[in-house]
């Protein structure tokens, strides 16, 4: 005895990934199709960030090395600010 199912994939060839060749998304029923191809981009874009490819998620170096210095400021700006009101007290 055998079962048989009938679904509807969409094949996405060209994902823009360097770790994703190809991509299989299997439809439901209620899917429409003006949102298909929007809601495969942004589920490839998604798998992309896990990945460590998204170019949203990384930083460039200047901004990394800002908000180090601003923290070392900032760190530095509270340590004196607290000998000198132990020193006054």
């Amino acid at each position: 005895m055998s079962r048989g199912f009938c679904k509807k994939i969409y094949h996405v060839k060209n994902t823009g990934s360097r770790y994703f060749e190809e991509a299989y998304l299997v439809i439901r029923g209620d899917t429409s199709a003006a949102t298909l191809a929007e809601e495969a981009e942004r589920i490839i874009r998604e798998a992309g960030m896990c990945m460590g490819t998204g170019k949203e998620k990384s930083q460039p170096k200047i901004s990394r090395a800002l908000f180090f210095v601003l923290g070392v400021f900032s760190s530095s700006m509270l340590i004196g600010i607290t000998a000198l009101l132990i020193s006054l007290g």
